[in-house]
């Protein structure tokens, strides 16, 4: 408490960036986020380039319903920083809060090529294709899914009704349509296994 009041003793007499970042880091954590969002916004006047505040902003901006700041922010910082999969992954929710679906399917997609494994973005680029019914493509990252977590429930929902929408598909020749049905009917087994249902 007492480092916390020297701090914003100092703030008052200096215009230090780094006593704004730190106190806006104590005031974001405290839940005081407008004063925390004020020193963010001086600091980035003070420096344009820090991308830790234009990422903290852009987060903020989003939190409150801020989306076209949150998107100038995050664009910025990926100017700067195009391997911050954490930035594109924030951009894949603006894009996907936003309904545009392409966009947050591309967003989740640069996660996924960053960081392989990361399961949570995999599930948020098949939501992506869901809401843009592109079923058939959300199928290889299912299976992608499941093979990292072999007991996620919602991904094995999802590829059971993947499969059934693939099995009515016109066109398919009648082994394909029993190769989908049967899959289908594993995936639904084994989501019921899973969720006790």
């Amino acid at each position: 408490m007492e480092r916390f009041m020297l701090l914003e003793k100092e703030y008052e007499l200096e215009k230090d960036l780094s006593v704004r970042v730190t106190l806006a880091n104590i005031y974001f954590m405290t839940d005081r986020n407008d004063d925390a969002m004020k020193l963010y916004e001086e600091a980035l006047a003070i420096d344009p380039e820090n991308i830790a505040v234009i990422t903290k902003l852009g987060t903020m901006y989003q939190q409150k319903g801020e989306i076209e700041k949150a998107m100038k922010m995050y664009e910025s910082a990926l100017q700067k920083n195009p391997k911050n999969s954490d930035l594109w992954f924030n951009m894949g929710i603006l894009y996907f809060n936003m309904e545009n679906f392409d966009k947050a399917v591309e967003s989740f997609n640069k996660v996924i090529e960053l960081n392989p494994g990361d399961v949570e973005s995999m599930m948020n680029l098949v939501n992506s294709l869901w809401k843009a019914e592109l079923y058939t493509q959300a199928i290889p990252y299912l299976e992608q899914v499941l093979q990292l977590d072999p007991e996620n429930v919602d991904a094995w929902s999802f590829l059971n009704v993947a499969y059934v929408k693939e099995s009515q598909k016109e066109g398919i020749d009648d082994a394909t349509r029993k190769e989908y049905i049967e899959k289908a009917q594993k995936a639904f087994d084994k989501y019921k296994e899973l969720s006790g249902k």
